[in-house]
């Protein structure tokens, strides 16, 4: 069912939670400066994973507002947002690795890239209104596995570089 999704409550708690962390972020990226312990090394990359997440749900919406038979207005709406929400992704993401280490921007991006689309996927599909409660409980626990597996990955040092050798 396909109500707009964005009409229920949840999902509208959701977006305007997402939105505001989003804008937090974003408020804080001009005073923090560019040095390796700089709070913009983690805003950049969570704010390209949170609207890299609505323009992947946004696709998912798209097709299954096609699917629906949806009005062409609603496809519309959204077919316009995707290329904006996915040039805000690209532009910011770039941005954060044009000034940060792309060691630390690109698994944090991941981690919430796929966390805000697990948990938005959820919230805006209604899918964890039909999970067991057994799924409900395991849910948080796989999604935090995944997360803390990509930024232990993230976190391991790099070998120094070799010099070349002498000719």
């Amino acid at each position: 069912n396909l109500t707009p999704p964005a009409a229920r409550p949840a999902a509208r708690a959701w977006l305007g939670g997402l939105a505001a962390a989003v804008a937090l972020l974003a408020s804080r990226i001009p005073n923090a400066g560019t040095g390796p312990t700089s709070v913009a090394r983690f805003c950049y990359p969570l704010i390209a994973g949170a609207v890299g997440s609505c323009t992947a749900l946004g696709g998912k919406a798209l097709g299954e507002l096609v699917k629906a038979g949806a009005p062409w207005r609603s496809t519309a709406v959204v077919s316009a947002l995707l290329p904006c929400s996915g040039a805000v992704q690209t532009v910011v993401l770039n941005r954060g690795v044009g000034r940060f280490s792309s060691l630390l921007v690109v698994p944090v991006f991941v981690a919430a890239f796929v966390t805000c689309n697990a948990v938005g996927g959820g919230i805006l599909f209604d899918e964890f209104g039909r999970m067991t409660a057994a799924q409900r409980r395991a849910y948080p626990a796989g999604l935090g596995l995944l997360v803390a597996g990509v930024l232990t990955l993230a976190a391991k040092p790099t070998p120094p570089a070799e010099p070349p050798a002498p000719e």
